[in-house]
C-alpha cells in the first residue's frame, strides 16, 4: 500500500467479526508501532484502511452462505491483491473466485497477480492444493507452499510455546505444534486418525464375518463419483470409481459385481437419494437406503445416517476394520471431516453440504464405506430389508 500509492487490498476470513478482533488488531497494532497514524485511517462503517497516498486495505466476509454459493458478491470487485487468513474455513469456490478478481493497476505498477493464504494445517481441499504437492514434489510453478512453524515466530513468549507443548492433547500438538497436516483430533471428531491409518495395514484384523456385501454412492449430476465397496465380512477388498456413469450402466455394474463375487441382493445397499434410486430400481431385491430416515431401535441419534456413521467409526477405532489397499490419503480427509453434531438428547454428524465445503468436492468414498454398518443391524431389523 505504501509503495505502490493508490492501490486497492483485501484481507478476508470466514467471518469479518473474527477478522476484525484478530487480524485487523494485529495490523493497527503494527501501523502504531511504526508511528503510521497519521498517514493511517480505519473507517469501521465500511471495515476499510485508507492511506494518505490513496491506498487502501478492505476488510471482508468469505463466509460461504447458502444463498451465495458462487461468490457472487465478489463479482464486480477490482483489487490489486489479497490475502485469505484461516484458509481452511473458507470453500474452494471462494478462494478461486477471489483470485479472478485482483488486476486493479497491475500493469501501471508492472505487479503480478498475488494471493497470500495463512491456515493452520486441517483436512480440506487446502491440503490437497498447497501442502500435498509440496510434500510430492509436484507444486505448480505459480503456487508456493511455505510452512511455518511457532518456532519460526521470534515474538513469541517462550512461555507460549512451553503452554502448548504442556497443555495440548497429541492431535492438537501435532497440529499446531508441528505443523502436522495428518492429524485433525477434538472432542467432536468421530474418526480416530491413527486407528483410521492403521486399517489400510491392520495386519492384526480378525474378520469375524464371512458373508459378502456390497454398498454403493451414486453420484449426483456434476463432478461426483459413483463409489461402489466390495466387503468380505469386515474387510474392503475394492473400492470401484465410477465417472459420469448413466443410471442403466450402473446398474449393469453392480449386477456384474454381485455375480463375480456370489453377494445375495439383500446383501446390496444403495442410497438412494436422487439418482440412486433410479439404481436401486433396476436392482430389485436390494436395500434402499435413506440417510435421513429415523435411526434403527429407536437409538437417539438425529437419523439413520448419524446412526451409522457413529457405529462405522466405533468399527475404525477399535480395529475391526480392513482396507485391502494402499493408504488412500482422500478418503482419511474425507472420515476425518465428519464431526460430531449434539442438540439436545439427540446425535448428529456435520452436513454433507459442509463437507463439502471444506473439501472442495463431495466426500464419496466415505460415505459408500460407512453404509457397511447397515448389516450390523441385520438381525434385529430383518423387515428393514425392502422388497422392490
Amino acid at each position: 500500500c505504501i509503495q505502490f500509492p493508490g492501490t486497492r487490498y483485501l484481507i478476508g476470513r470466514s467471518r469479518l467479526n473474527v477478522l476484525k478482533r484478530t487480524t485487523l488488531k494485529t495490523l493497527l497494532d503494527i501501523i502504531k508501532t511504526n508511528k503510521m497514524e497519521e498517514d493511517v485511517v480505519f473507517n469501521s462503517q465500511n471495515s476499510t484502511v485508507h492511506f494518505r497516498n490513496g491506498s487502501e486495505i478492505m476488510f471482508i466476509d468469505l463466509f460461504p452462505y447458502p444463498a451465495d454459493p458462487d461468490y457472487d458478491r465478489l463479482g464486480s470487485m477490482e483489487i490489486t491483491g489479497a490475502f485469505i487468513d484461516e484458509l481452511s474455513e473458507i470453500s474452494y469456490k471462494g478462494f478461486e473466485v477471489l483470485y479472478t478478481r485482483i488486476r486493479y493497476k497491475l500493469n501501471e505498477y508492472n505487479l503480478q497477480p498475488k494471493l497470500f493464504c495463512a491456515s493452520n494445517p486441517a483436512q480440506g481441499w487446502a491440503k490437497n492444493f498447497f501442502y500435498r504437492p509440496f510434500v510430492e514434489g509436484t507444486q505448480k510453478e505459480n503456487v508456493k507452499f511455505i510452512q511455518a512453524l511457532p518456532t519460526d515466530n521470534k515474538y513469541l513468549p517462550k512461555q507460549y510455546l512451553e503452554g502448548l507443548s504442556n497443555t495440548l492433547t497429541s492431535g492438537l500438538k501435532q497440529r499446531l505444534l508441528y505443523g502436522s497436516w495428518d492429524f485433525d483430533a477434538d472432542d467432536y471428531t468421530l474418526f480416530n486418525y491413527d486407528a483410521l491409518s492403521n486399517s489400510f495395514y491392520n495386519e492384526y484384523f480378525n474378520n469375524i464375518d464371512a458373508q459378502n456385501y456390497l454398498t454403493a454412492d451414486i453420484a449426483e449430476l456434476g463432478n461426483d463419483k459413483t463409489i461402489i465397496c466390495i466387503w468380505k465380512g469386515w474387510s474392503l477388498v475394492k473400492l470401484i470409481e465410477l465417472v459420469k456413469s448413466e443410471i442403466i450402466d450402473t446398474a449393469a455394474k453392480i449386477k456384474e459385481l454381485l455375480n463375480y463375487y456370489h453377494i445375495p441382493i439383500n446383501h446390496c445397499i444403495i442410497d438412494s437419494v436422487g439418482v440412486g434410486a433410479g439404481v436401486a430400481s433396476i436392482l430389485r431385491g436390494c436395500i434402499r437406503y435413506l440417510g435421513s430416515e429415523k435411526a434403527l431401535n429407536g437409538e437417539k441419534y438425529r437419523n439413520i445416517k448419524a446412526q451409522l456413521m457413529y457405529h462405522f467409526s466405533n468399527q475404525i477405532n477399535t480395529n475391526q476394520v480392513h482396507f485391502n489397499f494402499n493408504y488412500d490419503d482422500s478418503l482419511v480427509q474425507e472420515a476425518l471431516l465428519y464431526k460430531k453434531e449434539i442438540k439436545g438428547e439427540m446425535a448428529g454428524v456435520v452436513s454433507k453440504d459442509e463437507i463439502k465445503q471444506r473439501l472442495g468436492r463431495s466426500p464419496d468414498k466415505i460415505d459408500a464405506i460407512y453404509l457397511r454398518s447397515y448389516f450390523a443391524f441385520k438381525k434385529t431389523n430383518a423387515n428393514r430389508f425392502t422388497i422392490i
